[in-house]
């Protein structure tokens, strides 16, 4: 699942506040950010009280909510996983944020948003924010790549770069997330990520065999490019959610080298069968191994057309 994060008004500490959606990194990088904005000048270790809504009990979490804070101007108390704790606790939630503790914040974990007709979510509106992680159109998620970049570990990740990790590792927020960690420990004290850094470090596993892949298919050879996929799904399980869009990047590379492509098949109608096959995975309507057989059988038996260079 892709996320796009509605961030939080951070410029007046509120009584409540709320965070739906997919857990993950890029749920964590958001919660730690909103840690550090309640939490400056506090004592974490005093200052945070973190329930599980499975464990929390109402009058527990209420007694953390109202006891002064120590070593620090207010209290964060949070509750993760908590659809099931404020769907069992609504009108104990309700009368609460009707009159909230001053030096206390709540905290709310949900995996989905609340229901907007419930009052508890018209008070919590009222009084608090909320964020949701929310499915993302694949071309947000090269912009939000880069501020997750920049506001998590203070780095550039260049444009084009962003846009690689994506063909490269697919549209998952979580793995991306976790990609981009890597390049920046890779990177070290360099300030920018380049596409090349891109490249060495998310591309090197499956590199090879994919560049082996659209070479036969270059060549016509059927064989090898259904034994050089075979292969590189038995090394490597999370090829198949890689490998339609190394193919593309590997297309769209050839379609910049060669504006003519003679005796194959016209660079647009490459990049259209693989967009039909990547859309009939993502759709359920074919799984990844058939896709990419099918795009190889039709990539290899089209005819060749006669060369106009001269031999």
């Amino acid at each position: 699942m892709t996320a796009k994060t509605i961030k939080p008004p951070l410029q007046t500490i509120k009584h409540v506040y709320v965070i739906s959606g997919q857990s993950g990194r890029v749920r964590d990088a958001h919660l730690d950010k909103l840690r550090k904005f309640l939490l400056d000048g506090c004592d974490w270790s005093m200052c945070l009280r973190q329930f599980d809504a499975e464990r929390a009990n109402i009058a527990q979490v209420l007694d953390e909510l109202r006891t002064l804070p120590f070593l620090g101007p207010r209290r964060v108390v949070e509750i993760h996983h908590g659809d099931s704790f404020v769907r069992e606790n609504r009108q104990a939630l309700e009368q609460y944020l009707t009159s909230p503790s001053d030096t206390a914040v709540l905290v709310l974990l949900l995996d989905k948003p609340l229901p907007g007709n419930l009052r508890v979510t018209k008070v919590i509106h009222k009084i608090g924010s909320c964020s949701s992680l929310e499915p993302a159109r694949p071309q947000d998620i090269p912009p939000m790549l880069t501020s997750l970049a920049k506001d998590t570990y203070g780095k550039d990740l260049q444009p084009a770069a962003a846009h690689a990790l994506q063909e490269l590792t697919g549209t998952s927020i979580n793995a991306l997330a976790e990609e981009l960690e890597k390049l920046c420990l890779y990177i070290g004290d360099r300030s920018a990520i380049t596409v090349e850094d891109v490249q060495a470090l998310v591309g090197e596993n499956r590199e090879l065999s994919a560049f082996e892949i659209t070479d036969a298919l270059i060549k016509q050879d059927t064989s090898r490019a259904m034994a050089l996929m075979e292969r590189l799904f038995q090394q490597d399980r999370s090829a198949q959610y890689t490998i339609i869009g190394l193919l593309a990047w590997y297309v769209r590379r050839l379609r910049k080298a060669r504006v003519m492509l003679d005796n194959k098949l016209p660079p647009h109608q490459i990049c259209q069968q693989l967009n039909q096959a990547d859309l009939a995975v993502k759709t359920g309507a074919s799984n990844v191994p058939s896709a990419v057989q099918r795009f190889i059988l039709a990539f290899t038996s089209m005819p060749q057309r006669p060369s106009s260079r001269p031999h």
